[in-house]
């Protein structure tokens, strides 16, 4: 019995294109796309772009001034939630930092982490407020939820979201005994 080659190739690369294709397409119309088009209609998101990983869903965006971090990261989870399903969410927030607030925040950081450490949350705001009176014009924002803090650093050139935590990753060690 002779196998012919050619039926066999042209069998084998249109099931691969079938396959990885059909795939590929399911993932870019059916969860990408609509996903991308419910957060281009959030208020406050001036940019953003929807990519999908095994498991994770990274959302890149650029907020507005003002906007408020809380209130997008839970309006993309409650309308997204049919796309999102069970992947990690992933934001990566793109608005232009600056030196000032890069180094202002390096110093605070002791202690807003002491805060969280010790589960003060009601602290953060306060002590945001009284650390910004070190840098003319920079503003301090602080909401929470039940996964995160969410701090935003704001002056009349820049701003900086940062998102902490609420449980912190566990790190486990060992010895090299």
């Amino acid at each position: 019995m002779k196998i012919r080659v050619w039926p066999v190739l042209i069998s084998f690369v249109v099931t691969f294109f079938a396959l990885f294709g059909g795939y590929y397409l399911y993932e870019s119309y059916a969860l990408q796309s609509p996903l991308h088009e419910q957060i281009a209609q959030i208020d406050g998101v001036a940019l953003e772009a929807v990519s999908l990983r095994d498991g994770e869903i990274m959302v890149t965006l650029e907020l507005e001034p003002g906007a408020s971090l809380r209130a997008i990261v839970e309006e993309i989870e409650t309308e997204g939630r049919d796309y999102i399903k069970d992947r990690e969410l992933t934001l990566n927030i793109t608005n232009a930092s600056s030196e000032r607030i890069d180094q202002w925040w390096a110093s605070m950081l002791f202690d807003v982490a002491e805060a969280m450490e010790q589960k003060q949350y009601s602290t953060i705001p306060q002590l945001l407020a009284e650390g910004a009176d070190s840098v003319p014009g920079l503003q301090t924002f602080a909401e929470m939820d039940e996964q995160n803090v969410y701090i935003c650093l704001m002056t009349e050139d820049a701003q900086r979201f940062i998102t902490l935590p609420r449980i912190p990753v566990v790190y486990s060690g060992w010895s090299n005994e």
